[in-house]
């Protein structure tokens, strides 16, 4: 994907195209890594393995790490019952003992809710991060605005 562009219009393109290419490297992977093998071994190796794995990864200081982006399509009207009405979706989950990074985008009505969660060795601030989307979304949103506003 190369360098971010300053041009709002361009990114979702670029995004487009590079989650295209990971998407296929990943298909061309396919039974190629350790969980596609764990799930063939008795309850007690996967343990095992995993228990290593979390081992090794907190005695090597610079243990590479990955990062985990998903997204999730939630239902497009609030749910409601006779509790009430659900107000918002919050991502909740774990961190994989490899990870550095997981982000879940979800959506939910009218709203695209996102989860960061970080092994803070591998991203000291996730807070910066998290603004840096903020900012992002914020600038396609008002981009968003003027096109319409000029096809109008």
């Amino acid at each position: 994907m190369g360098q971010p562009r300053d041009d709002a219009r361009a990114r979702p393109a670029d995004a487009d195209r590079g989650s295209a290419r990971a998407k296929e490297e990943l298909r061309l992977r396919e039974g190629a890594h350790l969980e596609d093998w764990i799930r063939w071994l008795p309850p007690f190796a996967g343990k095992a393995i995993s228990a290593f794995m979390r081992a090794y990864a907190r005695a090597i200081p610079n243990f590479p790490g990955s990062v985990a982006i998903s997204n999730v399509r939630g239902p497009s009207a609030p749910l409601s019952g006779p509790w009430g009405v659900v107000e918002n979706f919050v991502s909740v989950g774990h961190m994989k003992y490899s990870a550095g990074l997981n982000t879940t985008v979800w959506s939910y009505g009218e709203r695209l809710n996102f989860g960061f969660y970080a092994c803070a060795r591998a991203l000291p601030d996730l807070p910066r991060l998290s603004a840096y989307v903020a900012d992002a979304f914020e600038e396609l949103a008002k981009l968003a605005n003027r096109e319409s506003a000029r096809a109008a």
